[in-house]
């Protein structure tokens, strides 16, 4: 009898089949040291020395979620929970350290335009009110010329 989690419904087919006919296997994203150095972890589990080869494999190559999965299957265990805490240090670390700085006096583009046209419409404003005020006032009054 096949375990619900080793089929699932295969998209577009609407048939059953087992995970490892499926292409989410989750060695065929990682690189092959990566998986070297898990196998060889998984193989000697107790030997600490292993199990820093492996996280320092996991950060050279930016694969920390799929080991953090891999340890993960083995929650519980003393080894796995203290290596998912130091994957977890380890990605935050590299999280900061490779995050790009915000420069402080970096360009605004079309600064320039923006401001001439700013200047522009001040400029014909003022124009608007010189005129309306002159038109306002009306033509000056006749005098009329002594005879």
């Amino acid at each position: 009898m096949r375990k619900a989690s080793e089929a699932s419904v295969v998209e577009g087919k609407g048939g059953l089949a087992p995970r490892a006919e499926r292409s989410e296997d989750p060695s065929a994203s990682v690189p092959e040291p990566v998986q070297a150095a898990w196998d060889a972890a998984v193989a000697r589990w107790d030997d600490p020395a292993r199990h820093q080869a492996l996280l320092g494999l996991v950060a050279q190559h930016s694969c920390f979620a799929w080991a953090a999965a891999r340890y993960q299957e083995r929650a519980g265990d003393p080894i796995a929970d203290k290596q998912i805490e130091r994957l977890r240090s380890s990605a935050m670390a590299t999280m900061f350290a490779t995050a790009a700085a915000r420069k402080k006096d970096e360009p605004t583009p079309f600064r320039g335009t923006v401001l001439l046209l700013i200047a522009l419409l001040v400029a014909m404003l003022l124009g608007m009110l010189i005129v309306k005020s002159i038109h306002d006032r009306g033509p000056p009054p006749h005098t009329q010329k002594a005879h």
